[in-house]
């Protein structure tokens, strides 16, 4: 099998999760962080429904692919429902998080404003 055929798990995960902790990186540099292709990266955020920055003449800036969003406690607390749904825990927190924003639902979980009734 040659190297060009091996897939990759997890990839489109953390295409995703580089997304969200660099939104202003272009699909080149995430593509570049992770040593995939660009295209694969605008194929990912199409397939996603995420919007890629567009930087025409943008000065290069190296970003960091293995910068975790969450600690391993955290990702051991989740594992058990990423199994039951048979995804990684990746994608069940990019899942959640989703969720959360499309339901404007960060003040209802977070209780972190005095005041904001």
């Amino acid at each position: 099998m040659r190297t060009a055929e091996i897939r990759r798990v997890g990839l489109k995960d953390e295409v995703i999760r580089l997304h969200f902790a660099n939104p202003k990186a272009t699909t080149d540099e995430i593509a570049e962080a992770l040593g995939v292709g660009a295209e694969y990266v605008r194929c990912t955020f199409r397939r996603n429904g995420l919007t890629a920055v567009r930087r025409k003449d943008a000065e290069h800036r190296p970003i960091q692919a293995n910068a975790p969003l969450y600690s391993a406690a955290t990702a051991a607390r989740l594992q058990r429902d990423a199994e039951r749904r048979g995804i990684t825990v990746d994608r069940l927190i990019y899942m959640v998080l989703q969720t959360v924003a499309a339901d404007k639902m960060v003040d209802a979980i977070l209780d972190d404003l005095e005041g904001a009734a």
